[in-house]
């Protein structure tokens, strides 16, 4: 007997998405993606929406719910950075060391004099990405992790090779201990770090539903996780959990006696903490590069490679002392990289097309977000896809994360007159 192709179950589809929600469906279809929720903004502030499928406990997936960014959270940290550098508080090619001095962070050795804000924004930094490691990721995460413990406990396997251009979350999370340092904070609470972002983005951005998982009491949002936030968040997809009813995310494959049904995203803060609806996504993306700091993230850029589909050596960002993490893309993206910005350029038909975004994603959750400066056009598409182990990262559905956005770019821009 042939397979039978079962379209995904299309929640809503806004008019401006007509043309393509099945189009989209049909990329979300095949895969273990669980949900999808998709927003567009287009300059007059107004959002359009497109959702697709349910949660295992079987609940539409609607726009008022929350998804976990991952790395998208580190375009919130490097904005604001900069614009603490437009306030005064320290310039880019400050050294980490005057702000952060060894008796609070420390490598290996020390931080290099030579480290700069700079070289954390650009990832140019040479640091050891610290979720890459086994030592994190075999850590019972139901424990909170404070900031400050997490570089003074050890967690960097190397001294920084500075100019050594690799991705990775430990830039974001030293520039997360930069901001809580200039708002009064040690590194050990919540306050002073959430607090900057509520002042210097939320608000200004308008965001209502972006919020930074951990430090918190813990609750439960699905069969197989609970997940603490800064603030009590209503709304949250449930992560679907594996068949095995041993299998427990982040911490193993649920047979070690420190795994654990509960997770902390402490663990992540400024590099990939943020939890947040697709519209407060797109929304962000669109403040970020119409009246943010957007504009001076992409001014310095370097080449980082290239994004190939159907070839296996994939070139990608690399992440100092391990092997380039290989993010697979359905059409040939030359990537540059700005301060913590994905740049591109593309051609569509007859087009050329930049784009802005960053790609995200933790276990289970995957998301993209895009801005078109030409279109004035912002695309948020967040995936709550089957979990994997954790040594395994999903590339399907970063591979569905590029062709969804494709699809809407293309419509964008052929539906559109550029600015």
């Amino acid at each position: 007997m042939l397979p039978i192709h079962v379209m995904a179950e299309i929640n809503r589809c806004d008019a401006s998405l007509k043309p393509l929600c099945s189009k989209i469906d049909k990329v979300v279809q095949p895969s273990n993606v669980l949900g999808a929720s998709i927003a567009i903004t287009q300059g007059d502030g107004k959002i359009s929406y497109a959702t697709f499928n349910k949660t295992p406990e079987g609940k539409k997936i609607t726009p008022r719910m929350k998804f976990e960014v991952g790395s998208i959270t580190k375009t919130f940290t490097a904005a604001r950075i900069l614009q603490l550098i437009d306030e005064g508080a320290f310039e880019l090619d400050t050294s980490i060391a005057e702000i952060l001095p060894p008796t609070e962070v420390f490598f290996s050795s020390k931080i290099p004099g030579n480290l700069t804000i700079r070289n954390l924004l650009s990832m140019n930094a040479g640091l050891y990405d610290y979720v890459a490691s086994y030592r994190v990721m075999s850590k019972d995460l139901s424990a909170f992790w404070p900031l400050r413990n997490m570089t003074s406990g050890g967690y960097f396997p190397n001294d920084p090779k500075v100019g050594e251009h690799c991705y990775g979350s430990t830039n974001s999370l030293l520039l997360g201990l930069v901001i809580d340092k200039l708002n009064g904070g040690n590194g050990l609470t919540k306050k002073p770090l959430i607090r900057s972002y509520r002042k210097g983005l939320f608000k200004q951005a308008g965001l209502k539903n972006t919020f930074m998982g951990g430090y918190q009491n813990q609750f439960p949002i699905s069969s197989c996780t609970n997940v603490n936030y800064f603030d009590t968040v209503e709304n949250v997809p449930p992560k679907r959990c594996a068949n095995n009813p041993d299998f427990y995310l982040y911490t193993g494959n649920g047979k070690a006696s420190n795994d654990s049904k509960t997770a902390y995203l402490s663990f992540a803060g400024p590099a990939g903490g943020m939890i947040s609806t697709s519209g407060d996504i797109a929304k962000w993306f669109d403040w970020l590069f119409t009246k943010g700091p957007g504009q001076k993230m992409v001014e310095s850029t370097i080449l980082i490679g290239e994004r190939r589909s159907g070839d296996k050596g994939f070139i990608t960002w690399l992440k100092c002392g391990q092997t380039p993490w290989p993010y697979a893309d359905p059409k040939l993206k030359k990537l540059e990289n700005g301060y913590t910005i994905e740049i591109a350029t593309n051609q569509y038909g007859d087009k050329t097309v930049k784009s802005y975004g960053f790609v995200g994603g933790s276990l289970t959750f995957n998301s993209h977000v895009v801005h078109l400066p030409e279109y004035g056009t912002s695309i948020a598409i967040l995936l709550n896809n089957f979990n994997v182990p954790t040594e395994s990262l999903p590339f399907s559905t970063t591979v569905q994360l590029y062709m969804i956005a494709d699809i809407i770019i293309e419509h964008v821009i052929h539906s559109s007159n550029p600015r």
